[in-house]
């Protein structure tokens, strides 16, 4: 299986990203991981390849990263402030009506996000 995306070639930026990356930034603080864990945006150099819209948000890139409860709170509570499910403002547009389009949250799998790439194809 191809690991590596397509040279000089990466996913239209979704407009989304700058606001939960604040967001993101913010509770992470909340939580003292800054700045053991850097609040970074980077290109997707590799797959999934889609031509969707896309925002990926990872904890770390080792096991030992992965298997931390702390970070893993944060990222639960970026979704929840994110989507408005506590009842404040959503970050961004998240209405059907107005974009027409359907929204996949994906949560788990591996590193290239094989299971959610199934569903976006």
């Amino acid at each position: 299986m191809q690991r590596r995306g397509k040279p000089t070639w990466v996913p239209p930026p979704h407009p989304r990203v700058v606001p939960w990356l604040e967001l993101l930034n913010k509770i992470a603080q909340s939580y003292n991981l800054v700045p053991e864990f850097e609040i970074i945006a980077t290109g997707t150099d590799h797959k999934p390849e889609t031509n969707t819209l896309a925002m990926f948000v990872t904890i770390g890139s080792t096991e030992e990263y992965w298997m931390r409860l702390d970070a893993a709170k944060v990222i639960a509570q970026l979704v929840w402030e994110g989507l408005g499910l506590g009842g404040e403002p959503a970050v961004g547009s998240w209405s059907r009506a107005v974009a027409k389009k359907k929204v996949l949250l994906g949560i788990g799998d591996g590193h290239y996000a094989t299971w959610h790439m199934y569903i976006v194809q």
